[in-house]
């Protein structure tokens, strides 16, 4: 991958239909055992990360290597299987996280790749794509113009929905924060003029970071 100072690149944020996978779960899974499980009570569903872990002999469960993700409805017992863009990367980097619910349930981020950005999903939604099979997904995405892609750090939270963000190349990256409901993203002031944010609707400003 060609490096290029971080201020000479351009960042698109894309909120487009498509990108990722999901599937109806049929019967138990076998590619690793359960690693963690992180669940949403108001909508009664939960996010499965199967795997295996690593580590050293001092520590043999250090860090999860992810192979498999299903989320599971509750109250009706179907599962769905998500599979990133890019699931290859987030395995070599130990990209994928269990924050996956915002503090007020009320939407549910999964990695797409660490250069593809995350795909955020209304909790109304994902009750909705267990039951048609991924209908209606919005994907995030963040990469360069005509420049290599930047790579994504999830960094978790902030307030009661806004998903905290990092893209950028060699260890210069810009922190962001994008705001499902309003559909806006935050960045910090000296966010490059050359950056912009891009949705399926056209380009939307990149407004200060909030803290």
């Amino acid at each position: 991958m060609r490096v290029i100072p971080i201020r000479l690149a351009a960042l698109i944020l894309g909120l487009l239909m498509g990108g990722c996978s999901f599937g109806v779960e049929g019967g138990k899974g076998s590619e690793g055992t359960l690693l963690a499980t992180s669940h949403n009570p108001r909508a009664n569903l939960s996010v499965e990360f199967y795997g295996t872990w690593v580590g050293s002999d001092a520590a043999p469960r250090e860090k999860w290597v992810v192979t498999r993700i299903a989320i599971n409805d509750g109250s009706t017992g179907k599962k769905i299987r998500f599979t990133p863009d890019d699931p290859q990367t987030l395995r070599d980097s130990f990209g994928y996280f269990a924050d996956v619910w915002s503090p007020d349930f009320n939407y549910l981020v999964l990695p797409l790749g660490r250069y593809e950005g995350f795909v955020v999903l209304p909790t109304g939604a994902v009750t909705k794509k267990l039951r048609k099979q991924g209908h209606g997904k919005i994907q995030i995405k963040l990469a360069g113009d005509d420049s290599p892609l930047l790579w994504h750090e999830f960094l978790g939270w902030q307030r009661h929905h806004l998903l905290r963000f990092s893209a950028g190349l060699s260890g210069d990256s810009v922190e962001f924060q994008y705001d499902p409901e309003a559909k806006t993203v935050y960045g910090l002031a000296n966010t490059p003029a050359s950056f912009r944010a891009i949705s399926a609707m056209g380009e939307i400003p990149i407004k200060p970071l909030r803290r």
